[in-house]
């Protein structure tokens, strides 16, 4: 069934044994028909939110929708205002309702399909890089960082402060805001393998994740001149 109409309630939910971990959702229409979706996925932090994700991969671009998960709202509005603006999270209860209780046996239902992976394998602590700009007259920032398999953007703009510190520790807070908790959050030029807290990721997504949040920065500064 293709899932093609506007309007629609989601619920999605994840399960996690060892180092598995699996995704399930259920997708209503707003005529009440059903679609459930489930599957593998990488185990991360943030289970929730990557378990969410997977499951608004079956809905249409754009799509209104509101998404009913059982944990890690705040990271997941983070993440959804970026990647699906027009879908309204909210928590509730585990299996409190109908929808949210099939979730949950979808997902466990996938995750024994899951092959054995030793505990902590895919446990890795992810960083979250940033960049600033125009510092003493209009300040920006950007930063970059993944969720599971996606890369993600965010840039914005802040007031001057009385001092270049302030300015500094205002877009840090910025930032940090739009970064789930999970990750830490460096600077784009500390972003290098002998780093010690980028010893879980490799040179290659350091070098993405440095340029992604370069390109971001060239965005935020366009949007603001004199940046």
């Amino acid at each position: 069934m293709a899932v093609d109409s506007p309007g629609f309630l989601i619920a999605a939910d994840a399960a996690a044994l060892g180092g598995a971990a699996a995704y399930g959702g259920v997708i209503e229409t707003a005529d009440g028909e059903r679609r459930e979706v489930k599957g593998l996925i990488q185990r991360t932090a943030l289970p929730e939110v990557t378990a969410a994700l997977a499951v608004l991969q079956h809905l249409p671009q754009d799509a209104d929708a509101v998404l009913q998960v059982d944990a890690q709202l705040a990271e997941l509005q983070s993440v959804l205002v970026i990647t699906h603006p027009r879908v309204v999270v909210t928590r509730i209860p585990r299996n409190s309702s109908e929808l949210h209780a099939r979730a949950h046996e979808l997902a466990r239902s996938a995750l024994r399909t899951a092959p054995t992976v030793p505990a902590g394998e895919h446990q890795r602590q992810r960083v979250a890089l940033y960049s600033v700009s125009g510092v003493q007259s209009r300040p920006v920032w950007a930063v970059a960082f993944e969720v599971g398999a996606d890369l993600l953007t965010v840039h914005g703009a802040v007031p001057l402060q009385a001092t270049k510190a302030l300015t500094l520790q205002l877009l840090h807070d910025a930032a940090r805001s739009a970064v789930p908790a999970s990750h830490w959050l460096l600077k784009a030029g500390d972003g290098q393998p002998n780093h010690p807290r980028c010893q879980d990721e490799d040179a290659q997504t350091l070098k993405r994740l440095r340029s992604a949040a370069a390109r971001e920065l060239a965005l935020a500064s366009s949007a603001n001149p004199g940046a």
